[in-house]
């Protein structure tokens, strides 16, 4: 051979080819200071001449510890990789399982109010459940700017009441939107369109998910921190990642859904489009 490899096994198979079939053969290894395991570990002086050539009685030993350190390094980063991979696999597998019960779903209608339910809640806690420096006249003008923007309602009668019968007077204002849409709409057109609209807007934030799940993977690994510190500090902040996207995902959802303009025959196309899409995912 006329370098180190990095797997000994690698040499062994090496060497094993210069006699085949019974043939009696011979080999002989050439180690150069500039081999990827030496480079990659070092020698010290203690192996090596006066004139910086290593010593050959000190070969075969070098050689063998310097392939054992490069090869639990690497299998210590194979570890690392998985334990971070097994984060990002059990939000796949639940992000793929929240798909499964959308598809799968015969009562997408009322799923779609208990959704605006909880975006309702979440946008009125944003802007009021936190103390901020604002009057309630900056706070409500505030979100009701965001909800004429994304959601397509005026809340301006609602001004001066408190957070619980806001939420309230907010959620009833997006359910007549959507009890029109349902209404114009029909049952099974509603159902089409919903799935389509959710597994649409998901998969398109789900890969910014992922994007940023890896940004944040390769920031834990190269951290200061212990592998195990560095792992559970990663999986913290994924979790959190994903309450997010999931955020993101309905408000961006309910947003399209209340302030598009279906028409039914833009509604037949795209559910043409998507049908034989939604009976894979069901199979």
């Amino acid at each position: 051979g006329t370098e180190v490899n990095e797997s000994c096994r690698l040499d062994l198979q090496l060497r094993g080819r210069a006699g085949r079939q019974g043939a009696f053969g011979s080999s002989r290894l050439i180690v150069s200071l500039e081999d990827q395991p030496v480079v990659y570990r070092g020698i010290t002086g203690a192996h090596t001449s006066e004139d910086g050539s290593v010593r050959s009685c000190e070969a075969p030993r070098l050689i063998a510890r310097l392939q054992s350190a490069v090869e639990q390094d690497a299998e210590w980063i194979r570890n690392v990789g998985r334990d971070y991979d097994r984060v990002i696999e059990q939000q796949t597998n639940t992000y793929y399982g929240l798909r499964r019960s959308v598809t799968e779903s015969s009562r997408c209608f009322d799923d779609c109010l208990d959704l605006l339910t909880q975006v309702t809640g979440e946008i009125l806690g944003k802007h009021f459940q936190v103390r901020t420096d604002h009057s309630y006249n900056q706070t409500f003008n505030k979100m009701a700017e965001e909800l004429k923007y994304d959601f397509g309602i005026d809340v301006s009668d609602l001004w001066g009441l408190g957070s619980d019968n806001l939420t309230i007077g907010v959620s009833q204002l997006m359910a007549q939107g959507l009890n029109a849409l349902g209404d114009r709409l029909g049952p099974h057109k509603f159902d089409q369109l919903s799935k389509n609209l959710f597994l649409m807007t998901g998969d398109g934030l789900w890969t910014e998910h992922l994007q940023e799940l890896q940004g944040m993977m390769t920031s834990a690994s190269l951290s200061n921190n212990g592998h195990s510190s560095g792992v559970a500090g990663f999986a913290l902040e994924a979790s959190r990642e994903y309450r997010t996207f999931i955020a993101r995902v309905h408000q961006k959802f309910l947003s399209t859904l209340l302030t598009s303009n279906f028409a039914k025959p833009s509604i037949e196309r795209l559910s043409d489009e998507m049908t034989e899409e939604i009976e894979a995912i069901l199979v």
